[in-house]
């Protein structure tokens, strides 16, 4: 099996206030569920598909970006509803809208979208693109190697290892057909 896969990656640090507002984790609801017929045995890919909820996705995320700052001397960060719903949000936008930037098409900012949703802390936002060819592996099996893309960044590592970030949001987006996954960290910090 063969893997073509182009990758983009870009860091912002952007400043702006807030104070974390309470938020539910934007479509992190485990999937639906309909009985099966006795005796069915539902397809091991819809059984992959379902145990990789953006939730699952997240606390690897999260164990590997505090994994990272612990090497550097750094304390752990916080996962932190606000950032998770923004940073949903937004990878699922630019899925919707095929647009791959910082900015939304309006011209919005990480920190304005933060705002937006209630809140008002400094952060800093990491995106990365990733397609995929035939190959698709579990989205489980790619967050380490996006974390390793960050890391093997200057621009992205220098966003991750900031001292002054207390919390964590990530959120994780794909295309219908599966050939596209955008992802977003973002960063925070009390005022």
């Amino acid at each position: 099996m063969t893997r073509s896969a182009t990758v983009l990656l870009l860091g912002l640090g952007v400043l702006g206030w807030l104070q974390p507002a309470s938020a539910q984790p934007w479509n992190a609801s485990p999937p639906s569920v309909r009985p099966l017929a006795p005796g069915t045995t539902p397809p091991a890919a819809r059984l992959a598909r379902a145990a990789e909820r953006v939730t699952d996705l997240r606390a690897i995320a999260l164990r590997l970006v505090n994994r990272d700052r612990q090497r550097q001397g750094l304390p752990s960060l916080s996962e932190n509803a606000l950032l998770n719903q923004v940073a949903q949000r937004h990878a699922e936008d630019m899925i919707q809208r095929n647009y791959f930037s910082h900015y939304s098409p309006e011209g919005q900012t990480p920190t304005d979208r933060v705002h937006q949703a209630g809140g008002r802390i400094v952060v800093g936002e990491n995106i990365l693109n990733y397609r995929l060819g035939t190959f698709r592996p579990r989205r489980a099996d790619l967050v380490p190697q996006f974390q390793q893309l960050f890391m093997g960044s200057p621009q992205h590592k220098r966003i991750i290892l900031k001292s002054g970030f207390e919390s964590f949001g990530y959120g994780f987006a794909v295309t219908p057909d599966g050939s596209r996954i955008v992802a977003v960290q973002m960063f925070g910090t009390s005022p």
